[in-house]
Formats: C-alpha cells, structure tokens, sequence
C-alpha cells in the first residue's frame, strides 16, 4: 500500500500502489504517491506544491502550508524523519519535541 492524494485532491488514502499506466496526474506521472519530511517536519508532496499534510478529527488531508517563519500548527508536525508511511500516524498523533 501506498499514501496517495485522493484523485488529485486535498485527501490523502492508502491506495495500492501504481507503477505503470495513469494516475490522475497524467500518464507516467507519480507524483501523487511521493511525500518528503521536511527540514521544518511537515510532510509535503511534488503533486501539490505549497501544501502540507495535517492531521485532524482522525483524517490526514493537505492544507497550505505556513509561510516562511511562521509557527508551525501541531497539527503538521511529525518529528519522525523515517519514511513517510511512519510520518501518515505520526499526524494523527503527533509527536513533540
């Protein structure tokens, strides 16, 4: 299974993993199942630039995410830097430095 953004939207699912063919995102195109922790531990993905994940009311969707500087929302925290299947439980229940 992979974290994938729901049709090209704001949520994020577990979904089988897609190798070859379409996503919604154009033929060959992936970027919906590709997320990166950032230096900031906000989880983000190529798909929606300017976006981050967050963890609310037992769902993880994409919101904007802060502006340079600003306080990061709980919410989008992670602070495991390991692969982003551990990050997607992490925003359920974040964890705190």
């Amino acid at each position: 299974m992979c974290v994938n953004v729901d049709d090209c939207g704001t949520g994020l699912i577990l979904f089988q993993c897609v190798t070859t063919g379409a996503t919604c995102c154009g033929a060959a195109c992936y970027d919906v199942m590709k997320f990166n922790v950032t230096g900031q531990n906000t989880l983000t993905t190529p798909n929606k630039p300017g976006m981050c994940a967050t963890g609310e009311g037992g769902q993880v969707t994409l919101a904007a995410c802060p502006k340079p500087g600003a306080t990061i929302p709980d919410e989008m925290v992670c602070t495991t830097q390991s692969l982003f299947i551990v990050a997607i439980p992490c925003l359920l229940d974040p964890m705190h430095n």
